[in-house]
């Protein structure tokens, strides 16, 4: 009864009912700079080669909420790798100590339009390409008794390779041109 209430609420715009109902109408605040301080990894763009301090501070905070016998290997960890699907779209932010835009996929062989400093923002950034899905780097302990889950870095993905300015197609494959 409780949620069909509370759906009511929701498609009625009764503000009202939903507080009633226990919604918090004004959710916490989270400033993503934070999480360290709180003893949780950073994963947003820690893949990026100007972050490499922040991938190396997220996997030790991560190792240290694992309990480890000294006799234990420090190779206990999994790690998956997901792509969770986007809704194309550029978001401000502050990540990093940086304010900008967020949203443009990541490309490991060249950082830097994942965030658009509003400081240095390019002429074309509202046709700035958007990024169709999520990476996110996961780790767990499988061998610990209370199961948690942590995400070491999370980082907007293409599904097309970056081309480069001398690339040429040939049946499908891109080869670099030379000369």
């Amino acid at each position: 009864m409780e949620t069909a209430a509370f759906q009511f609420a929701l498609l009625s715009s009764n503000k009202e009912l939903a507080a009633e109902l226990g919604q918090n109408l004004h959710p916490a605040k989270l400033v993503l700079d934070q999480l360290p301080e709180l003893g949780l990894p950073h994963p947003a763009l820690s893949l990026r080669t100007s972050l490499d301090e922040v991938l190396e501070k997220n996997l030790e905070i991560i190792d240290q909420k694992f309990a480890r016998s000294p006799q234990q290997t420090p190779r206990r960890l999994m790690l998956a790798m997901d792509h969770t699907y986007l809704e194309r779209s550029l978001g401000q932010t502050t990540l990093h100590g940086v304010r900008g835009l967020v949203g443009a996929p990541w490309h490991p062989a060249s950082d830097g339009q994942e965030l658009m400093a509003f400081a240095d923002l390019p002429k074309d950034a509202a046709l700035a390409q958007r990024a169709p899905l999520m990476l996110e780097c996961l780790i767990w302990d499988p061998a610990a008794l209370h199961q948690q889950v942590f995400s070491a870095a999370s980082m907007p993905m293409s599904l097309t390779p970056e081309h480069e300015v001398n690339s040429d197609r040939n049946h499908g494959k891109i080869a670099s041109g030379i000369g």
